[in-house]
């Protein structure tokens, strides 16, 4: 009986520790997505407002006009590769 006792802490303290350090990742991916995001948007806004002015040196009506503002908006949604699969275990 006192071996379950001593393994039931040692199960409890291993759960802890575990959780803790868990809890700890959850806050520093919370961070780290933050700082993703706002180096996105600033690179984003850098990368609009410089395409604004060669769309309209090209004529927004050009086709490389209009290939710059499908280039502005590509950056925003991304590419359209699909996800990758998951691996089978």
């Amino acid at each position: 009986m006192t071996n379950w006792i001593t393994d039931l802490g040692n199960q409890k303290a291993d759960a802890v520790a575990k959780n803790d350090a868990q809890e700890a990742l959850k806050a520093q991916l919370r961070d780290q997505t933050q700082a993703t995001n706002d180096a996105l948007q600033t690179a984003y806004d850098s990368a609009s407002t410089k395409l604004d002015g060669v769309i309209g040196a090209l004529g927004k009506t050009s086709e490389l006009g209009r290939q710059a503002a499908r280039l502005r908006s590509d950056i925003r949604r991304g590419s359209n590769q699909p996800a990758p699969a998951k691996p089978n275990p």
